[in-house]
């Protein structure tokens, strides 16, 4: 009989490993269902020193990047103020190079101005002076003397 099922291994077996199957998925899920059942009504376990430590480690590390995280951002802001307060200060320095050149430019137009409103101004009051003349010497013959035009 053996020989029979060598040489036909699926007649009689088909049954048998289904069988086989189903019992062992049973078996499971009774323990399945047992550790499940002990579980709800049991309080989980204490957490031994080697996993407090493990956690205790993670903990720490998990704060150390935090703290570094936040340095590092600290440092990169103080860093863009600093850049941008250097650019304003350019910027400042550039302009302000800018308007005083734009001074200057209009000091020198009002210097000229001023030099050539008092050669104007000079030249009017010696032309004034000079008709002030003609007009006294003018008057010198027809009255005589002048100082008696003062008096």
């Amino acid at each position: 009989k053996e020989v029979e099922r060598v040489q036909r291994p699926g007649e009689g077996r088909v049954g048998a490993l289904g069988d086989l199957l189903a019992e062992n998925k049973a078996k499971k899920q009774e323990e399945f269902d047992k550790i499940i059942h002990d579980n709800r009504f049991c309080p989980p376990k204490a957490l031994d020193d080697d996993e407090v430590n493990f956690l205790g480690e993670k903990e720490r590390e998990i704060r150390e990047r935090e703290r570094q995280r936040e340095e590092e951002e600290r440092r990169t802001q103080r860093e863009f103020r600093l850049e941008q307060a250097e650019q304003k200060t350019e910027k400042d320095s550039i302009d302000l190079a800018k308007i005083m050149g734009q001074k200057r430019k209009h000091a020198e137009t009002n210097a000229q101005s001023s030099i050539l409103s008092k050669l104007i101004s000079a030249n009017r009051k010696t032309g004034a002076e000079l008709s002030g003349e003609k007009k006294q010497r003018q008057a010198e013959p027809a009255g005589g003397n002048a100082l008696s035009g003062l008096a």
